[in-house]
């Protein structure tokens, strides 16, 4: 009798362990749940306003209402870890201010932005300070009916319907492999690639957001995707010191106005 008795105490003890142990577990993932929807959130109820760092989104001032946010996969047919690389693939390199974004859509309902970039250094082509030059790249996001009149698959039927309740204030945004956009008001570098098949020269930069760096205070930086997923990203130059970047550029760059005795050249292009 007595065996039976601390047969049952034990089975009664270890069951009493199972139970606190699902309590503690099942607290802990609803923690660990909420606090996920609380970090993804923004991701969906901002503008196109994104922090500098790794390409993280934030919330802009601005909201928008963004009915569908499409993705993207980007396979690009070389990759630019490098500034040396970069340089190889530019026919353009500039430090410039964005003024101005224009937002579009093509007739393959593919959502891309212009930007109107002020110049405030040319390292190589034919600009000078205070020049403007349009920046054509892919990812933004456009109001949804502008959208739907380019996009006829119907898989996007339930986004066109909601889109017909408020097509004054609903868009769709479309990032390259999640990349931020660039952002009014702010400096970047701009490594880019001139589009000479078409009727005028357009701007692109080199691997869409691979030639653009964000300038913050004494600092640059790009977006990178997940580097897990890219053979060699270990060893890419996503972040450095701004004049680092400047003597990067200026070092082997062949352009008869560059001054390499001059830290910061006032100009480097032709007059």
């Amino acid at each position: 009798m007595k065996k039976m008795i601390r047969i049952v105490s034990c089975v009664i003890l270890s069951l009493i362990v199972l139970i606190m142990a699902v309590m503690i577990y099942s607290g802990y993932f609803r923690d660990r749940h909420q606090g996920k929807n609380e970090s993804i959130a923004p991701e969906h109820s901002s503008d196109t306003s994104h922090t500098a760092a790794a390409g993280s989104p934030e919330t802009g001032t601005e909201e928008k209402n963004i009915i569908l946010d499409i993705s993207s996969d980007f396979e690009f047919a070389y990759r630019c870890g490098t500034v040396e690389e970069l340089k190889s693939h530019s026919d353009i390199i500039i430090k410039g201010t964005v003024m101005a974004r224009r937002p579009w859509v093509n007739d393959e309902a593919t959502i891309g932005t212009d930007y109107t970039v002020q110049v405030e250094e040319c390292y190589r082509g034919e600009m000078k300070k205070g020049d403007t030059v349009t920046v054509s790249n892919l990812g933004g996001d456009i109001l949804a009916r502008e959208y739907f009149e380019k996009q006829d698959d119907p898989k996007a039927e339930e986004f066109r319907e909601e889109m017909e309740k408020d097509p004054d204030n609903t868009y769709v945004r479309f990032l390259c492999d999640g990349a931020w956009l660039p952002e009014e008001g702010k400096t970047y570098f701009w490594f880019l690639e001139a589009d000479t098949e078409q009727e005028n020269v357009i701007y692109n930069p080199v691997n869409v957001y691979e030639g653009i760096y964000l300038i913050e205070g004494e600092n640059v930086n790009r977006y990178m995707p997940d580097a897990a997923e890219i053979p060699g990203a270990a060893n890419f130059e996503n972040q450095m010191s701004l004049s680092e970047m400047e003597q990067r550029i200026i070092d082997g760059t062949e352009n008869q106005f560059v001054d390499k005795n001059k830290y910061f050249p006032e100009t480097i292009c032709k007059k």
